[in-house]
């Protein structure tokens, strides 16, 4: 066949004044028209694996069985492929549509392997297949998972059904805040938290979240910059709303120090009540569920080792004691309603 003569309007194809069509092919890479071939993951990629996920263009060689014993949903999405069928299958289709793909590719991959592919992160679709095959780091229940990891398996949870420890560990991780106040999550982290509970629909956290945002009355919300206006507001009316109960609480328990039954030290006792309930008042209001000995820290003390707790009789320490925990308890009971949401009965976590 005659060569095709090119015309002056056509650029070069040889000598110094040739032209190619992107960067990428002038370095002797994939050109627009290429994929590049996908990567292996370093963190999940067993040799004697009989399955090859892939999400992106990182594949993870990993066990069929294991992931279709621990999780319904591959169970579910990988029952057609049978025998080391070489096709790959997108899950994505299965889903959506509910059937069984037909083969988009007739050619073996990983010597044999199938391939499936998933339309999710490759970095949270690592941490789930490493929680599922048992890696040590994601099971031992006595270390707090990082924060990362945990996200990963709820988002991923949320879809696959197989992350309930993963919405569990995120709730309990923050659960714990609301008692420990001194293990305080960083600012962006609880942001962080707050805007993963949203996007998952995990109702059960958000007043433990929220409340931990804005516990710091000298400095609320702090990095709330990244939260929707309508959950700044919410954190905002909530907050109010929880430091005016509980000044109520305080005011009408600590009042009746001094006028209950077999109080031995009635006038005494009614003084150091109303002084105490002063000098609570303008504690932070992480002392809100706080234990009462260590709301009482937080009272400046009178000399060096003594305290306003110390001037009531036995009775009225007592009873003080008593109403501290009724107070915090039936705050924490209420927290969900300041904060606009349903009874804490009612709080559901669609992720699981």
């Amino acid at each position: 066949m005659p060569k095709r003569q090119r015309t002056d309007s056509e650029p070069p194809t040889e000598g110094p004044h040739a032209q190619v069509e992107t960067v990428a092919e002038a370095e002797g890479g994939p050109t627009a028209g290429t994929v590049a071939p996908p990567t292996q993951s370093k963190e999940v990629w067993f040799e004697d694996g009989n399955i090859i996920i892939q999400a992106q263009n990182v594949q993870f060689k990993v066990y069929k069985a294991i992931l279709s014993q621990r999780s319904q949903f591959f169970a579910d999405a990988l029952g057609p492929i049978r025998n080391a069928a070489p096709y790959v299958y997108l899950i994505w289709d299965l889903m959506v549509f509910g059937g069984i793909p037909q083969p988009a590719n007739s050619e073996a991959t990983s010597g044999g392997c199938p391939v499936v592919e998933l339309r999710d992160s490759p970095d949270d679709l690592k941490h789930v297949l490493l929680a599922l095959h048992g890696e040590p780091a994601y099971t031992n229940v006595r270390v707090p998972l990082p924060f990362p990891v945990i996200a990963a398996l709820v988002r991923l949870g949320k879809k696959t059904t197989s992350s309930i420890f993963g919405t569990k560990a995120f709730v309990g991780q923050y659960a714990k805040h609301i008692y420990c106040p001194d293990k305080t999550a960083e600012d962006d982290m609880i942001v962080s938290a707050i805007q993963l509970a949203h996007e998952c629909d995990i109702q059960t956290i958000l007043p433990a979240l929220y409340y931990t945002l804005v516990q710091d009355t000298d400095n609320p919300f702090r990095g709330a910059a990244h939260l929707p206006p309508y959950i700044v507001y919410t954190c905002l009316s909530g907050r109010d709303k929880i430091i005016r109960s509980w000044h109520s609480e305080l005011y009408r328990r600590l009042g009746e120090l001094g006028e209950i039954h077999n109080c031995i030290g009635k006038p005494k006792c009614k003084t150091v009540g109303l002084q105490i309930f002063k000098k609570v008042f303008s504690t932070p209001l992480n002392s809100v569920l706080t234990t009462w000995e260590g709301l009482l820290q937080q009272i400046p003390m009178i000399g060096t080792n003594w305290n306003l707790a110390q001037d009531l009789c036995q009775v009225c320490r007592e009873r003080a004691k008593a109403n501290h925990w009724a107070s915090r308890k039936g705050i924490w009971d209420s927290m969900p309603g300041y904060f606009g949401l349903p009874p804490r009965l009612e709080l559901k976590d669609l992720a699981i």
